[in-house]
């Protein structure tokens, strides 16, 4: 009795090994195939990254290149619109002193600069 004991114990020892490997071997694998394929993601996120980062510096340079664009023509249209302010106040300034020297001579002063003429 004791040595068929031992057989079976020596048995049972062998089938709970022979589990214990297949269920280590299982489990590495799993762990072998998880990290394979968070590898193979972390490269797929860094390739749409990187094609996201791409295409965004492409749209932002140019957005740069239109703002550019347009401070230069702010600038532009700032400067015109100083120098039509000051052409303005010369045209006026020249009628109020015609008006001034020829207070007989009829003149039909437009409505929008009317208000202007007197101001000035």
């Amino acid at each position: 009795m004791s040595a068929l004991l031992t057989v079976l114990g020596t048995v049972i020892v062998a089938l709970v090994g022979a589990l214990s490997t297949l269920l280590g071997q299982r489990i590495s694998a799993r762990s072998q195939e998880r990290s394979a394929e968070v590898s193979t993601r972390a490269e797929e996120w860094s390739r749409l990254l990187a094609e996201t980062k791409a295409y965004a510096d492409e749209r932002l340079a140019g957005q740069q290149e239109q703002i550019e664009e347009l401070r230069a023509d702010m600038t532009r249209v700032k400067q015109q619109l100083s120098d039509l302010r000051a052409r303005y106040r010369a045209a006026l300034e020249t009628i109020r002193r015609w008006l001034r020297d020829h207070p007989n001579h009829r003149l039909d002063v437009p409505d929008e600069i009317a208000d202007d003429l007197k101001t000035l």
